[in-house]
């Protein structure tokens, strides 16, 4: 996905499948993405290999049903980033654990 300028890419649900295309299709040199996730494991994983491609990539372990920490987090990262695009991709299931 070839863009003219760099841009900053802002995905929840990161550490899902569709969450994880989305940070692959914007991974290019010159963008950064921000990716939220529940699993350390796979957002770590996904972050070394989107930076593979010359992409600036932070991070943040998140539980998106934790509203309040949702919001802090938000808050800083609007201070410290202009967030071109926001993809709100994480979802909410009841059924599953905290590790996803």
């Amino acid at each position: 996905m070839s863009k003219s300028s760099p841009r900053t890419i802002l995905i929840t649900g990161a550490t899902g499948g569709i969450g994880g295309a989305l940070a692959k299709v914007y991974a290019e040199p010159g963008n950064t993405l921000i990716l939220q996730g529940r699993n350390a494991a796979r957002l770590a994983e996904l972050a070394v290999l989107c930076e593979t491609q010359g992409t600036r990539v932070l991070t943040q372990v998140l539980d998106v049903c934790k509203l309040d920490e949702l919001s802090g987090w938000l808050k800083e990262i609007c201070q410290l980033e202009k967030v071109d695009l926001v993809i709100v991709n994480a979802g909410v299931n009841t059924n599953i654990g905290p590790e996803g």
